[in-house]
């Protein structure tokens, strides 16, 4: 069996030391091209691969990433956190990058672990996903030289960099395709306590008002994000509200909630009312009837994510703030309004 290649030995034929390796490693371009070359030379030769101690020799990179997520349990088995976290890992692997989660709880909290872990170089980056307007700890990662990014929201007030789907014009997108259908007797079901939420909640109006709806006309409900609550929001806009021909949910999971109350008090949709959600999960296209959705593309969202966690890494001092559009997905779940 032979022996694995190491740094040192690529160094030593090279005649270059450990230093210079890892610099032509890192792509720095300092190092001089003759230089370079004779270095990739050997490490194609030899099919070297370097670890992420020799490629942090001189970055003093731990070559490892955090994803902070409320729940650990959710995040293996969540419809919503599935495709973030496969985003985010496609992108770290593909740069040499491991992925390490930890949990939102008291504990870490408590402990400021989101600091430590960042300031010994633990983790190169910190990425949290699922925070609400209650995660107020993270201002304190505001103007450090870290590289802390928030997933699919931010918050308010807080200039710390996010990358997230654009609600806004979802809303527009949604509040568009039920206008466009001739709907004018509209609900909503939403939620709350969370920034992107409360930016659709408000767009969703400031559009219904831009058609000559009263938005004080509109009602609401909080279906807290959930199917369950998406059914009980249902229940009592339909109940307080027979007129309504449409429903408007913030998220796919409460509107088959909505349409799964529909269904049991046996109204016709969309004939008799019609329902769109925000998301596209994977279990939209089987709901019944089949969901019309906003498609929010979670992994693409996770994987530009890490990227700029990689870029505020590298250059901490710039601010983030991306929003990745949106797309409507027709189906069979909305149609004009009733006559």
């Amino acid at each position: 069996m032979h022996k694995a290649v190491t740094i040192k030995d690529i160094a030593r034929e090279c005649g270059v030391s450990l230093s210079t390796v890892s610099l032509v490693i890192n792509g720095n371009p300092r190092i001089s091209e003759k230089t370079r070359q004779r270095v990739m030379e050997a490490v194609r030769k030899h099919d070297y691969k370097p670890n992420a101690q020799a490629r942090g020799l001189v970055s003093r990179a731990s070559y490892t990433l955090s994803v902070v997520v409320p729940e650990l349990g959710r995040a293996f088995g969540d419809i919503y956190y599935g495709p973030l976290i496969g985003g985010i890992y496609e992108c770290a692997t593909e740069r040499g990058y491991k992925l390490m989660l930890d949990m939102n709880n008291e504990t870490f909290r408590r402990r400021k672990e989101y600091i430590d872990m960042l300031k010994t170089g633990r983790v190169d980056g910190m990425l949290f996903i699922a925070t609400n307007n209650f995660d107020q700890f993270l201002a304190e990662l505001v103007g450090t030289p870290y590289a802390a990014l928030v997933v699919n929201n931010w918050l308010p007030g807080q200039p710390l960099s996010h990358v997230a789907a654009d609600y806004a014009q979802s809303a527009r997108v949604a509040g568009e395709h039920i206008l466009g259908l001739g709907h004018r007797q509209i609900g909503v079901i939403g939620g709350t306590n969370v920034t992107t939420a409360e930016l659709f909640n408000q767009t969703l109006l400031e559009v219904l008002e831009e058609a000559g709806i009263d938005p004080d006309s509109v009602p609401f409900r909080d279906g807290g994000f959930t199917e369950p609550g998406g059914f009980e929001a249902a229940r009592s806009l339909t109940e307080n509200r027979p007129d309504l021909t449409a429903l408007i949910a913030g998220n796919d999971r409460m509107a088959i909630g909505a349409l799964r109350y529909l269904e049991m008090k046996g109204r016709k949709v969309p004939k008799e009312i019609s329902v769109i959600g925000v998301d596209d999960i994977a279990t939209a296209a089987q709901a019944r009837p089949a969901l019309t959705t906003v498609r929010h593309d979670y992994y693409r969202i996770g994987y530009q994510a890490a990227e700029q966690a990689l870029a505020l890494f590298k250059d901490p001092s710039q601010t983030i703030r991306d929003l990745v559009p949106v797309e409507l997905v027709t189906r069979v779940s909305t149609g004009p309004a009733p006559a």
